[in-house]
C-alpha cells in the first residue's frame, strides 16, 4: 500500500515536473533581440531533443533546465550563464547585464 502511494506520487511529480519544463520550453523558443543593440541576438531552438542557443555570429550554447528555478542556463566555457525569463524578457547576467526581447517565436 505504502509503495503504490509512492510510486503514484513520484509518477504525479515526474509528470507536473515535466509539464512545467516544456511550458517553460516553450516561452524560450525562437529568436530574441538586444534591447540596447538590436543587431546583437541570438536563437533559442531545439534539435535531437535538446535546446540550445545560437548567437547570430554563429556561437552556439547547449541550455540546461533547472527546474528548482524553473529557468535555462547556458553551458559555456566560461561556466553557466542564466537565462531569466520575466515579463516577456531574457535577462542574461555574465559580469555584464544584457536583456533580450522576443522578435519571433
Amino acid at each position: 500500500m505504502i509503495k503504490g502511494l509512492v510510486l503514484l506520487f513520484l509518477t504525479f511529480s515526474c509528470e507536473r515536473a515535466s509539464t512545467e519544463e516544456a511550458t517553460t520550453k516553450a516561452a524560450y523558443l525562437g529568436s530574441w533581440e538586444r534591447v540596447e543593440k538590436a543587431e546583437k541576438g541570438f536563437t533559442i531552438y531545439e534539435q535531437d531533443r535538446g535546446v540550445f542557443l545560437k548567437y547570430r555570429n554563429g556561437e552556439t550554447h547547449p541550455l540546461q533546465y533547472e527546474a528548482s528555478g524553473n529557468y535555462y542556463y547556458a553551458v559555456t566555457p566560461l561556466g553557466n550563464r542564466p537565462l531569466l525569463l520575466k515579463d516577456g524578457k531574457i535577462t542574461i547576467q555574465n559580469g555584464f547585464t544584457f536583456t533580450y526581447t522576443k522578435t519571433r517565436k
